[in-house]
């Protein structure tokens, strides 16, 4: 298996990681808001679980592999890019956050830790959602799919409930939406 290989299961990996933890402080604020403590902790070591194994994957997958560049349509490159910078922004300033919440919570400081956490959860759970996102516009909404022009004359395509296609103007047109699949019979659209 290649390094590339590697790397792109590993960003696949992280990408439910990040999805687990999300679910994880999602269920985790319902289980402490009903006051279920036992449950509530459960799930939150499984998020920090979770986030560490992203951190421990993400350093392997960036020394295989480096840093991606986007290669999405032109147009979704600006949102791309905020969406990457917040995310990387806030899941630097979310680690001391978290790191404070468990050490107070294994303090028994629980005053503490409700005011602290109500800062907190809305960025982790901002920087777990956001993760997935920059994970699914880099490797699938053209940086990992086969992204190819072409011609709306020829033949059957996704967008054409969305608009009438001019015979003058091409569009761009996702190839292959699950790796391995065929989107049409003819040969030549795969």
């Amino acid at each position: 298996m290649t390094a590339e290989a590697v790397g792109r299961a590993l960003a696949t990996v992280n990408a439910g990681l990040n999805l687990t933890s999300a679910i994880l402080l999602l269920a985790g604020l319902r289980f402490i808001l009903r006051r279920d403590i036992a449950r509530h902790r459960l799930c939150m070591l499984g998020a920090v679980a979770s986030g560490a194994l992203f951190l421990v994957f993400y350093a392997t997958r960036f020394s295989l592999t480096g840093t991606h560049s986007f290669g999405g349509p032109d147009a979704m490159r600006p949102w791309y890019l905020a969406i990457l910078f917040s995310h990387m922004v806030l899941a630097i300033v979310v680690v001391p956050l978290v790191l404070r919440l468990l050490f107070l919570a294994s303090r028994e400081r629980f005053e503490a830790h409700r005011r602290l956490a109500r800062w907190t959860f809305p960025v982790w759970l901002y920087v777990s959602v956001t993760g997935l996102a920059v994970y699914l516009m880099l490797y699938h909404a053209g940086g990992g799919v086969d992204w190819q022009p072409v011609d709306s004359r020829q033949g059957p395509n996704f967008a054409t409930h969305l608009h009438t296609p001019s015979p003058r103007f091409s569009h761009w047109r996702l190839i292959t939406l699950i790796p391995g699949s065929t989107p049409f019979s003819s040969a030549r659209w795969q």
